[in-house]
């Protein structure tokens, strides 16, 4: 692990990404993998952490995690603590398969099926009312949120906290030059222009998802230095 912090998400075309991901997803521990929602993997990542394809690269990355697992013990950090640490790789490697984007469209925004809510609060002429089924495919339009809301769900329970409060966290006020900034980015579009003083343009769908992963990838790093250096 390296406080390239950036790079858990951004990392550069054609270039691996952190090794520790490969050995966990790679984890042979089925309990583990349980517990961390391991069993399926995604297919696709915006993060381009996915698995490793070759039998035998997923054999030795089974191996490196285990001598992983031993070495932390070596360093007194206990398997409740090692623990913690797979709970927030994991999250991350959630959050690159939950994807981010923002819905077009004009209208009310409509809450998606998977946050739980079956009805949304409705205020036209006669007073409130819900949406039918029919104006709830409209809710939504011109919002930042998950891409797939399953996948996102499974962060959210890794950081013991619920999906909406994950997305609020992710999505809601965030602006450029509060988390990344344009000259750190491999990617680099169109809406990526900043006037770097906190009231600029706001950062797209998936920077704020970027943004996150990073910051929790910092804080990991933190954590482990500190139960290192302990």
């Amino acid at each position: 692990m390296l406080l390239e912090k950036l790079r858990v998400a951004r990392r550069p075309a054609n270039e691996a990404t952190f090794n520790v991901f490969y050995y966990l997803l790679a984890c042979g521990d089925g309990t583990l993998r349980t517990e961390l929602h391991l069993n399926h993997l995604a297919e696709n990542s915006v993060f381009g952490i996915v698995p490793l394809a070759k039998p035998e690269e997923k054999q030795k990355a089974a191996q490196q995690f285990s001598k992983l697992q031993a070495a932390m013990k070596v360093l007194g950090i206990s398997p409740d603590e090692q623990k913690a640490c797979w709970l927030i790789l994991a999250a991350i490697y959630h959050l690159g398969a939950a994807g981010a984007t923002k819905v077009e469209g004009k209208g009310m925004l409509a809450l998606n099926s998977t946050l739980g809510f079956g009805f949304v609060p409705l205020w036209d002429v006669k007073g409130p009312r819900l949406l039918s089924w029919s104006e709830k495919a409209l809710v939504g339009a011109g919002r930042k949120q998950f891409a797939r809301h399953e996948w996102a769900q499974k962060a959210a329970y890794l950081l013991g906290c619920s999906l909406e409060e994950l997305s609020s966290a992710i999505f809601k006020h965030q602006h450029k030059a509060g988390t990344l900034q344009r000259s750190t980015s491999f990617r680099q579009g169109p809406e990526e222009s900043s006037l770097g003083n906190g009231t600029g343009p706001k950062l797209s769908a998936l920077e704020c998802l970027e943004g996150m992963a990073a910051g929790l990838y910092s804080e990991l790093f933190t954590l482990l230095v500190s139960l290192v250096n302990r």
